[in-house]
């Protein structure tokens, strides 16, 4: 059973500047949640369509507020307790939404979510955090940014991650004609990495660089490094492409350093058609 309380005012929370502004909760025996709690998860939004039933006994409570600025408007949002007993799982969601009229059914332009999750069946504690911001609104972006992090403590993985893959990259883009991102790796194990990009769209030019480092201490030391460039221009009867790709690999025991580079390039005209050239992969070996 889930249910929520909307107050008609908030009451202040001191002389903080915020105000509650509602309650939300719900109490559930013998059901569990349909999927696991992940990075996107939002208690809020949590439907009778979401819990499957057992018969192990489980408990499930949830237990939330909404908290926000006293003009309803620069800064609101929710935080919610979950707990399940079988097995034993603690989450903190909190969902937050900027320069956003408050309403259950805000537009998305501006917000963050966090995670907080200690899971005993797997023993692992884990924190996330997003943030998607975009101005003045997303279908008419000026400029937007967003970005994410990882945090998880378990037996099987210990790591930090800051705009790493498989989460978002931590980014900015300016009048949708390109932008910066890129992001860090602490884990798992001992190993490092660190990536970038960056790309510009501007009328008939574009162009892209993106690379990573990354580091692996586990066993010695082992580097790879890869740098990628790519281009184009486009005069609609003609154009042409430029696409290059450059790869590093050292280990230090026994030393050994292995490089790799290919070029694509093409040409293309209504007259002639398509004419492009490859050079590569070539690589290159040092012991």
């Amino acid at each position: 059973m889930l249910g929520g309380v909307q107050l008609p005012t908030g009451i202040p929370l001191g002389s903080s500047g915020f105000e509650l502004f509602g309650f939300r909760g719900g109490l559930g025996h013998n059901v569990r949640l349909r999927n696991p709690i992940s990075p996107n998860f939002k208690a809020g939004n949590l439907q009778a369509t979401d819990f499957l039933p057992t018969k192990d006994g489980n408990w499930f409570f949830n237990a939330g507020v909404r908290v926000g600025t006293d003009d309803a408007f620069l800064l609101w949002g929710d935080a919610t307790l979950t707990v399940t007993t079988q097995p034993l799982l603690i989450n903190l969601n909190l969902a937050a939404n900027l320069l956003e009229t408050m309403s259950d059914s805000p537009s998305g332009d501006r917000t963050a979510l966090g995670n907080l999750t200690y899971d005993s069946a797997k023993g692992s504690f884990r924190t996330t955090a997003q943030v998607d911001l975009t101005f003045p609104t997303r279908s008419a972006s000026v400029a937007s940014a967003k970005g994410s992090a990882d945090l998880l403590i378990s037996p099987d993985d210990t790591h930090v991650w800051v705009g790493w893959p498989p989460s978002a990259p931590v980014g900015v883009n300016i009048l949708g004609t390109g932008g910066l991102a890129g992001g860090l790796a602490l884990g798992p194990g001992r190993n490092f990495g660190a990536a970038f990009s960056w790309g510009m769209d501007l009328y008939f030019i574009s162009g892209e660089i993106d690379g990573s480092l990354s580091a692996n201490l586990d066993n010695g030391v082992v580097l790879v490094g890869v740098l990628h460039a790519s281009g184009e221009v486009d005069f609609y009867v003609f154009s042409a492409s430029a696409e290059a790709m450059l790869k590093a690999r050292m280990q230090a025991n026994p030393f050994e350093l292995d490089v790799t580079g290919r070029f694509d390039a093409c040409i293309s005209t209504w007259l002639v058609g398509d004419i492009c050239k490859t050079l590569g992969p070539a690589t290159f070996v040092i012991k």
